[in-house]
């Protein structure tokens, strides 16, 4: 009996408070699609797969994480700093508002020095990453490379954060082996064997980094 009047008045409960407050029992409303996402901080969902190995070891078809010296020439010049560079990175946001104005991320092709092997590296639709060593407040869209600029944002004042891959920086390059010769020469490093592609996206993504964090793991 004890039984059936506890049931009886948990059920009642239950049944009032459908009443007393619908918004209780309301469903969730449905969103019309699930967000992505974000990408998550360090490197892109993939990369985690290389493996890391000499250079001179390295197989075609290898997914490999190597790292080495950036050779001495340079393709790029940054946009902000006129620096000899392989890659940049630029963010220009609203000196009052904060707002982000633009982003330039640029990345060129360099050789790699192990110092046992060198490959030629296309970091061209690479994830770059690197800091930001320089910063400059309170500049106009002069201070900048023709173009950077949206025209409806020139009269503003900015704020500009810029960072680079110069010649001769350690670097981790995370991409796949090719043979020898394959993909063309280019230029003055064509003595170079042309060992490493890195092409952007894919399950394999292609990774050019300074950023003592991702080097360190590879180095020990």
């Amino acid at each position: 009996m004890g039984t059936a009047i506890f049931w009886a008045i948990v059920i009642g409960g239950i049944l009032l408070s459908r009443k007393l407050f619908p918004h209780w029992w309301a469903s969730a409303p449905m969103l019309p699609y699930a967000p992505r996402p974000a990408l998550p901080e360090g490197l892109p969902p993939g990369a985690k797969d290389a493996r890391a190995i000499k250079l001179e070891d390295a197989q075609p078809g290898d997914y490999v994480a190597v790292v080495g010296r950036v050779g001495p020439h340079a393709d790029l010049v940054a946009p902000l700093t006129r620096r000899p560079c392989v890659a940049s990175d630029l963010v220009v946001s609203d000196v009052v508002t904060g707002d982000r104005i633009t982003r330039l991320l640029r990345a060129g092709s360099f050789v790699l020095d192990t110092g046992a092997a060198q490959a030629l590296v296309d970091a061209r639709g690479a994830f770059v990453r690197l800091q930001h060593d320089q910063e400059l407040d309170d500049v106009d869209h002069r201070r900048f490379e023709d173009g950077v600029i949206p025209p409806d944002a020139i009269g503003r004042r900015f704020t500009a954060f810029e960072g680079i891959i110069a010649p001769g920086e350690y670097v981790l390059v995370i991409g796949v082996v090719e043979k020898p010769g394959t993909g063309g020469d280019i230029g003055y490093r064509a003595s170079a064997d042309i060992r490493l592609r890195i092409a952007g996206g894919g399950v394999r993504p292609s990774v050019v980094s300074t950023l003592p964090s991702d080097l360190r793991p590879i180095l020990r």
